[in-house]
């Protein structure tokens, strides 16, 4: 099969540029572009488009409840609601913030949500509170402040890829060990 760009309701995205690719609880796939956000439901062969004005959606993270966040670059947060498929919230980022966002990456243990920025490290935003509430950056020992990738390990520590290398970010410790 193949999908073209078009005004239909299950059209592909018109924005070709795919960001990044997200599979929720339940088996949707979620594609992130410079139109906004995108599900495309297999069971129905459909794309569900969501228009986010004025930012291009480079990383998105679900819970399991189903809910998406998106970030890009505008320096905002998204909620988006799986089930309505719809924006239900958006968060401007504080003046720490600053930047593009890279990268997202739940902690499945607490209520942060890990933000990777594109110049000034890692921010965390608290899910239940709504609230930004800190930024991590190389004064505090991350190896560098251009973030490509976050991952939450089993053992509750942040891995963080940046252009300088690779650090491990312990939480419960406020500890890094640095790979470069």
């Amino acid at each position: 099969a193949s999908y073209r760009k078009g005004s239909s309701p299950c059209a592909f995205p018109n924005d070709n540029y795919v960001r990044s690719i997200l599979e929720d609880p339940v088996g949707q796939l979620w594609l992130s572009h410079t139109d906004g956000i995108s599900m495309y439901q297999p069971g129905k062969d459909c794309f569900f488009n969501i228009h986010i004005e004025g930012v291009t959606i480079c990383a998105m993270d679900a819970d399991p409840d189903g809910s998406i966040w998106a970030a890009g670059t505008n320096q905002s947060l998204y909620l988006i609601d799986a089930k309505q498929k719809k924006l239900v919230a958006e968060y401007p980022g504080p003046d720490f913030l600053k930047t593009h966002v890279y990268a997202l990456c739940s902690d499945a243990n607490s209520d942060d949500l890990w933000l990777g920025t594109m110049e000034n490290g890692v921010v965390r935003f608290d899910k239940r509170k709504r609230q930004f509430v800190e930024s991590i950056s190389t004064e505090d020992g991350l190896v560098g402040n251009v973030i490509a990738s976050l991952l939450m390990d089993r053992r509750d520590r942040l891995w963080v890829g940046t252009e300088s290398g690779l650090s491990c970010f312990d939480p419960a410790s406020r500890s890094f060990t640095n790979f470069n």
